[in-house]
């Protein structure tokens, strides 16, 4: 994840959320910048490719993950609203860019899979066949050595 620092696309803003409504703790917390400029909220899964919740659990959770976020929308919009002023002052975030931000309503989810990559793929294509309408993007990150 700390290949992601410095990109202003994808700010990476906080780690094991809990509270506002969150029933268990969001791994990771994003804001994703869309075409007009404005952040919104991208909450990220980080699961190893053996872990059992791939099986279906993790769509229930990050199902109460967005509801959580959406049902306290204007209090999560202002608390990241400022926690990104406060990193650009303290200098965590690059002071090239802008002092403060403007994040919509909407939430987005997000499934990263890494090592245990064969069985990943397996667990991928299995959660895939079970919810046809899987509204979360997958990512699977492998980590192969070339010859």
């Amino acid at each position: 994840m700390t290949d992601n620092i410095g990109r202003e696309e994808l700010i990476i803003i906080d780690r094991q959320v809990t509270g506002g409504g969150i029933k268990g703790i969001i791994d990771l917390l994003a804001l994703k910048i869309s075409k007009d400029g404005r952040y919104s909220f991208l909450i990220i899964e980080v699961k190893l490719g053996n872990n059992k919740e791939l099986n279906g659990p993790i769509v229930d959770q990050l199902d109460r993950y967005t509801e959580a976020i959406r049902d306290n929308i204007q209090s999560f919009i202002k608390c990241y609203e400022t926690n990104y002023s406060q990193k650009i002052k303290l200098g965590l975030l690059p002071t090239d860019w802008k002092d403060t931000i403007e994040i919509t309503e909407k939430v987005e989810g997000e499934i990263v899979v890494g090592h245990y990559s064969k069985i990943g793929t397996k667990a991928i294509e299995t959660l895939k066949s079970n919810h046809t309408d899987l509204p979360y993007k997958i990512e699977q990150f492998k980590n192969i050595i070339s010859v």
